[in-house]
């Protein structure tokens, strides 16, 4: 690890680490507050000899005093001087035991024994260290040499009797706090270094440097918990996360120089790493810099891409390989700025079979000399193959990773796989990135404040686009789980000129899309009235509660609606009179269980 990797985990785990200090401090005071308190008194002796009639003598009589006096103060524990203190005292203590609580040592250079002694009671401590220190005496005169005279050469006098303390001597609390503070720092960092250490989850381009030297084509951040929207540059075209997919296929325009990257395939490790949602979000940046772009949805196993942008998905690559259909009745065309969508069609017992036979060469061929740019979703190349080989039939490969949810071992395997069949890897894409606040000004959507009202708060979604709010408010998907997004409606107008195209085509589109969509709606007679609708078509008029003076069909407000409004058709549609061209264009409602207006809903993709 670099230096500032070091700094990096003390940042990111210093939470950790204080916790546990604080614990460990805590669990020594807690341990400190259980040991019984302790008295300890001294009680000191002076060793001396006896012979010596000149200065010489004295001088060796000195030195074997200060030689022989460590053996006495050892003496001072042993059960020959510990005995007689138990019978004079009466302690119901024996000799070992009451060695445990006397220490007793001789300061350097001197011949002066201190007797220390550790008791529950401040008064036997004292008498037990004047007992320790005159047995001390005694046995020690008993057992050192005597002179001509029959008299001991050694003396051992008490010279510092002990005094009962005042003061307990023990638990030493703050020594065992501060001990218990320092073990659980340093538990601490053990655990942020292990943990980082044994972390093999994907953080950034480091991460990828030690799984092969991969490229890093982008991040993309995490949306909000309860933002739904599977289209983000759809929803909020000036989000961070719409501008994570343009910086992505920016990325992947200039990762070749040499020959010009005109399809990638896009795969993951595991499944739940986000591959198809960035596959989508990936085919709408490209039509916004790219006239011609087909999404395919190759993923045969587990296919999402036609749920996801809620289209009909019965039809698609499964029917074209096996001969039912052709190809161009398959695909389904997307308006201006969005992407042609082939879905998988129904699901294959043979996946891995369909995609890599030459049918499915031959059609990717051809889609390649009809499209400028194709963006495929595959299913993960760890657990199945059936993605392999389509690598080798692109221009490049764009694997997905979940921010700290893919490990290196995983990705490494993916890129293992892929490397057998000599895909071109371009990169990986870092998905659900948390979002560090740093592109908060470049992300700022001017539009999406201009629904607040004067006094700072913000009206319900549904409400501010009833009354003409523009439609990029759509950044706010699902403000609350009672209150439904309403991606926009017709501002209410008796005056044509007062029609704000931008407001027709408030869902993405314009007036010249919805009338060209408008073409291609069933006629009236084939609208399955038992659809719940979600088929395309037109109500009769005498279907809605009519006025009661005119007879005319009114609207759920109950009043006659102009020609340029939009009507809520009972089976879930409503039409709009442009007054400037004469022509009628229908949207499909979702119907709304809370008692606001419903939702259009543009005909084709988007």
């Amino acid at each position: 690890m670099e230096p500032q990797e070091y700094l990096g985990v003390l940042r990111k785990r210093w939470l950790a680490i204080v916790a546990l200090a604080v614990l460990g401090g805590a669990a020594g005071y807690g341990y400190a507050q259980t040991l019984p308190t302790t008295y300890t008194s001294t009680s000191s002796v002076f060793v001396s000899t006896l012979q010596g009639d000149n200065t010489s003598e004295l001088v060796q009589g000195s030195l074997y005093t200060q030689n022989i006096v460590q053996s006495y103060a050892a003496l001072a524990t042993m059960p020959a001087v510990l005995d007689p203190v138990i019978e004079d005292l009466d302690l119901n203590l024996d000799a070992r035991q009451l060695g445990r609580t006397i220490s007793a040592n001789t300061p350097l250079n001197t011949v002066i024994i201190e007797i220390t002694v550790s008791s529950y009671s401040a008064d036997q401590a004292a008498e037990v260290a004047d007992a320790v220190a005159s047995s001390l005496a005694t046995v020690a005169e008993d057992l050192s040499p005597q002179d001509a005279a029959g008299k001991p050469s050694i003396s051992l006098q008490v010279v510092a009797p002990a005094h009962v303390p005042t003061v307990p001597s023990g638990p030493n609390t703050r020594l065992l706090a501060i001990t218990g503070l320092a073990i659980g720092a340093l538990l601490g960092l053990v655990y942020a270094f292990g943990r980082e250490l044994l972390d093999t989850r994907i953080h950034g381009t480091a991460d990828l440097l030690r799984v092969g030297n991969l490229q890093l084509m982008g991040t993309v951040p995490r949306g909000r918990r309860r933002q739904t929207d599977i289209v983000v540059l759809r929803a909020s075209p000036h989000g961070p996360r719409a501008e994570a997919y343009r910086r992505i296929f920016t990325n992947i325009e200039f990762a070749d120089v040499d020959n010009k990257v005109s399809s990638v395939v896009v795969t993951s490790a595991l499944p739940g790493e986000g591959k198809s949602f960035t596959a989508i979000n990936l085919a709408y940046a490209a039509a916004e810099r790219v006239d011609r772009v087909l999404l395919i949805d190759a993923d045969l196993r587990r296919p999402s891409v036609a749920e996801y942008l809620g289209v009909e998905g019965a039809s698609g690559l499964t029917t074209v390989l096996r001969g039912e259909i052709e190809t161009a009745d398959a695909i389904l065309p997307g308006r201006k700025g969005s992407p042609d969508v082939l879905p998988s069609g129904i699901t294959p017992p043979n996946p891995g079979q369909l995609l890599a036979s030459q049918t499915m060469a031959n059609l990717l061929a051809d889609l390649q000399e009809q499209y400028d740019f194709i963006v495929i979703d595959t299913p993960p190349v760890a657990p199945v193959m059936d993605a392999l080989p389509l690598t080798r039939l692109v221009d490049g490969t764009i694997v997905v990773a979940r921010f700290k949810v893919t490990r290196r071992g995983q990705l490494s395997r993916a890129i293992a796989n892929l490397s057998g069949v000599n895909a071109h890897v371009l990169g990986v894409v870092l998905n659900r990135v948390e979002d560090r606040g740093d592109e908060t000004y470049y992300s700022h959507d001017p539009q999406h404040d201009a629904a607040a009202t004067s006094d700072g708060k913000r009206r319900p979604s549904w409400l501010r686009r009833s009354a003409g709010a523009p439609a990029s408010d759509a950044a706010e998907p699902q403000e609350a789980a009672d209150e439904p997004e309403m991606p926009g409606t017709l501002p209410d107008t008796d005056d044509p000129a007062g029609v704000d195209p931008a407001s027709v085509g408030a869902i993405g589109g314009s007036v010249d899309d919805i009338d060209e969509n408008a073409e291609s709606l069933p006629p009236a007679d084939e609208v399955d009235e038992a659809d719940e609708g979600e088929a395309l078509g037109r109500a009769e008029p005498e279907d809605r509660p009519a006025d009661a003076e005119s007879g005319e069909p009114t609207d759920s407000d109950g009043r006659i609606p102009a020609d340029d409004d939009v009507v809520p058709e009972p089976s879930g549609h409503a039409r709009e009179s442009d007054a400037l061209t004469g022509t009628q264009r229908t949207f499909r409602i979702r119907r709304s269980t809370s008692g606001r207006p419903g939702v259009p809903v543009e005909p084709e993709l988007g």
